[in-house]
């Protein structure tokens, strides 16, 4: 063999090797949200929200209902609320513009494909009869119709993590079981590892939900129920978000307490102890203040409150009338 074949023979074995081993250039990359980066929750119609905790700002290009803590359940944000500002929609813009997050993410090739509805915690075997089994590692999975999480996924390796959804993602489990995202076994305190989750219509994050990852969904992003938590962003393009009972945390942000729940008593502590604040002094009975603490009512008095009919304690204070009698 001379020189040239030999020369020719080494390259054949070294373009044999590249081609058999995985390409750097398939690998998926993180896009950026550009203004959006410091939203918790950002929707292109309505958000409402009811007994979450947000670190992060709000924002809606429409409307925002829930916060700084009105109605009698609270809302809290560490962040700034913005309700059809400027913000809003620039932010907005940035995530679902022609250039924006979702393009981005749109543009990257599918590593892994799967048809079906798929439940993210089983074995995936995907459209080429390939499978890929838990730690998953960095890369993109697209998912033909709707994805489930009902158990564990976990993620392992630093690099990006893409889910696409052709349609829905709904999660949820029942106590005492939970449906997580794991990064490297353990729960995920920030998403620095680039995880996202690209959702063809909508996103249902049920109750015992513990999520990773900025959720970027074409339509509504829901969280419901008790014990939900997304570390990451919750993006929705044309619908509402909607929160109940739910914590959320931007990358690096720690997870906040959700408050606590209505007591339907005014004092929003969580807690029906028969009185709220602005009235736990009072007794209903007589002498025990005008018509603002006492409604008249403690006696069965036809006439109005105790008081202001000259009642005092031994005397309901009610009026000389000889057509009334007592039973």
């Amino acid at each position: 063999m001379n020189h040239l074949q030999k020369h020719f023979s080494a390259c054949l074995i070294a373009l044999a090797a590249f081609t058999a081993a995985p390409m750097a250039a398939w690998a998926a990359t993180a896009p950026s949200l550009g203004t959006a980066s410091s939203f918790a929750a950002l929707s292109g119609a309505g958000l409402t929200c009811t007994g979450s905790a947000l670190n992060g700002d709000v924002g809606s290009v429409l409307s925002v209902t829930g916060f700084p803590g009105f109605p009698a359940v609270l809302c809290t944000a560490t962040g700034t609320v913005h309700a059809a500002d400027a913000t809003a929609i620039t932010a907005h813009g940035d995530v679902f513009g022609a250039s924006g997050t979702d393009s981005q993410l749109t543009s990257q090739a599918c590593e892994h494909t799967f048809a079906g509805v798929t439940e993210l915690s089983g074995p995936l075997t995907d459209t080429n009869g390939v499978t890929v089994t838990q730690p998953l590692s960095p890369g993109v999975y697209c998912f033909n119709t709707a994805a489930t999480l009902g158990g564990t996924l976990n993620l392992s390796g630093g690099g990006t993590y893409i889910f696409r959804t052709g349609t829905t993602l709904t999660t949820g489990a029942t106590a005492p079981a939970l449906a997580q995202v794991l990064i490297n076994g353990a729960p995920a305190t920030n998403c620095n590892q680039g995880v996202y989750w690209q959702i063809g219509s909508s996103a249902t994050i049920g109750s015992n939900t513990a999520m990773v990852g900025d959720v970027l969904a074409n339509q509504s992003i829901t969280f419901t129920g008790v014990n939900t938590s997304l570390v990451g962003g919750a993006f929705a393009n044309v619908a509402a978000i909607t929160m109940t009972g739910t914590s959320i945390a931007i990358c690096g942000g720690a997870l906040p307490p959700p408050p606590p729940q209505g007591d339907n008593d005014g004092d929003k502590d969580g807690h029906h102890n028969g009185h709220d604040k602005d009235h736990q002094k009072c007794n209903q009975g007589v002498g025990n203040g005008s018509e603002g603490c006492d409604p008249g009512h403690s006696n069965k008095n036809p006439w109005g409150s105790n008081d202001e009919n000259g009642g005092k304690p031994g005397d309901p204070g009610r009026r000389d009338n000889s057509n009334h009698h007592n039973d």
